[in-house]
């Protein structure tokens, strides 16, 4: 990595914390220019190995401990997804006449998704120490969580309404679990 572009993470970081801490502010911390826009999709570095021990978890708190992680698939939906959802905001903003928050929008979520991670592989891992019938109702907890920071980060982006914002987290669950299952059709049939 270049001395830029872990600064520019560093940035972005710090944006994303403030942004979990409430405080919508972390907006201004961000490169909101072209050239920060594109490296903010550098965020995908970060979030694979965290990905790796989200799955581990998911994968050890699971009623059945033999599931295999089917590692080759959800990598390929994870970069998969973290291009669908530009594209599917990139639509709705000119729907809403918000064009001119896209960048801010793309640039935070990008961000945000690297600290989401972080919370859920921690969170995930410190679950599955526990016992069994204590853990769904934690892992629910910890999704609710990175859905309500999600919210947030949108609603601070978009510079707009709760209920937008509420819009553009659930289009990006809609598209996220309709592209996982194409996905698997396609995987399925190769």
């Amino acid at each position: 990595m270049t001395v830029v572009a872990i600064a520019d993470a560093m940035r972005g970081f710090a944006a994303a914390s403030l942004l979990a801490r409430g405080n919508a502010r972390g907006i201004e911390l961000l490169d909101l220019s072209v050239e920060g826009f594109w490296r903010s999709f550098q965020a995908v570095l970060w979030i694979v190995p965290l990905h790796a021990l989200v799955m581990l978890a998911l994968t050890h708190t699971a009623a059945d401990a033999e599931i295999p992680i089917p590692w080759t698939a959800e990598y390929i939906s994870l970069l998969a997804r973290f291009a669908l959802f530009p594209l599917v905001a990139l639509l709705l903003t000119r729907i809403l006449g918000l064009t001119q928050r896209y960048v801010p929008l793309i640039t935070a979520c990008n961000w945000a998704a690297v600290l989401q991670s972080a919370f859920l592989a921690i969170s995930l891992l410190l679950i599955s120490l526990l016992p069994e019938p204590d853990r769904p109702m934690l892992q629910f907890f910890a999704f609710a969580a990175t859905l309500v920071y999600s919210w947030f980060v949108m609603r601070a982006a978009l510079a707009t309404t709760g209920l937008i914002a509420f819009g553009f987290v659930l289009a990006d669950m809609v598209s996220s679990l309709w592209l996982d299952q194409l996905l698997d059709r396609l995987l399925q049939l190769g």
